[in-house]
């Protein structure tokens, strides 16, 4: 998935992730987040102009507090809305799979 993910956005011209509402819940020396994260792109066509595409992303964590502080054990991210996305298949899914 993390090839996959990298390839998809290097064919970008432009990207910016901003991190916003999040909420954390703290048990011990373990915690859970979810973190919501819209998503601009600008992807170039074959024609010289450019799309600009979004992505609402939650991502959802668990944590765990070590000497060093909190570090991500585990990190799932969903995909809650799009605006603007070509048709899956217009993209490549090789390399997809864990």
């Amino acid at each position: 998935m993390s090839s996959y993910l990298n390839d998809a956005v290097s064919e970008m011209r432009g990207t910016q992730h901003i991190i916003s509402t999040f909420l954390l819940e703290i048990d011990g020396h373990t915690a859970t987040a979810q973190t919501v994260a819209p998503a601009m792109m600008i992807s170039g066509n074959d024609d010289g102009t450019n799309d600009v595409l979004f992505i609402g992303l939650r991502y959802r964590d668990t944590l765990v507090k070590t000497l060093d502080g909190w570090s991500i054990h585990s990190r799932t991210q969903e995909q809650n809305w799009v605006y603007n996305i070509p048709p899956l298949e217009l993209y490549s899914l090789e390399g997809l799979e864990n």
